[in-house]
């Protein structure tokens, strides 16, 4: 028989998550990993984010940049992150740095309409396939590279036409750097309606789907 000193280790939400994870990794197999994604996210004072990602938000977005943003510290199961949070141009965009400041990736975010039409095209066929029905709840599009074109990128967005862009062009956009699209959908598994963060590829592929496991603690939306 456990003792009480025993019992005291058992914590359930973490055996909850456990099982839905357990769950989520037994059904059926595709071509693209899935996963749990159990994110808590606050609000921090600035002044212990570290010096390296301060000066790289400078760059990208201009100088005294990051005394505008708004930071953050985000918590996953099994990792932390700091996340910086602006407007720049009429353009809201949040920056993932690691836990030493080095950038991870920008998104901005979008509408629906902003997506060319042959994008769009292509992820409604992936989704209707893999979810029937779903609603989106947020769109954001995504870039991880090296600085330099990072901030081509920030600087290059408003001109930017979608329409006149080819995911297979061998130029700058494409060598050294990931443009993909993430999107937060609701839809049904197994007759309950769920979140799910989709992350599709610029071709408009499936590349990961991560279930959201709710944790209302200091959460925050952008």
């Amino acid at each position: 028989m456990m003792n009480g000193k025993h019992l005291a280790f058992f914590n359930p939400c973490l055996f909850i998550v456990f099982i839905c994870f357990l769950s989520f990794q037994l059904q059926a197999q595709e071509d693209y990993p899935k996963a749990l994604k159990m994110e808590r996210e606050y609000r921090i004072n600035a002044k212990i984010v570290p010096e390296l990602a301060y000066a790289t938000l400078d760059t990208l977005f201009g100088k005294g940049m990051h005394k505008k943003a708004k930071w953050y510290r985000e918590e996953e199961l099994n990792a932390w992150n700091f996340e910086a949070k602006l407007k720049y141009d009429d353009n809201y965009y949040s920056v993932e740095f690691d836990s030493l400041g080095t950038v991870i990736d920008i998104e901005v975010k979008l509408d629906w309409d902003d997506i060319a039409l042959k994008r769009r095209t292509a992820m409604q066929k992936q989704l209707k396939e893999k979810f029937g029905r779903y609603s989106i709840e947020k769109i954001q599009e995504q870039w991880i590279g090296d600085i330099p074109f990072l901030k081509y990128r920030v600087l290059s967005f408003d001109d930017y036409d979608e329409e006149d862009d080819d995911p297979n062009d061998d130029d700058i956009r494409y060598k050294d750097y990931q443009h993909n699209y993430e999107l937060i959908i609701i839809a049904k598994e197994n007759n309950v309606h769920h979140s799910f963060e989709v992350i599709l590829s610029a071709k408009g592929d499936i590349l990961k789907i991560s279930k959201i496991i709710e944790d209302n603690i200091d959460h925050l939306t952008y």
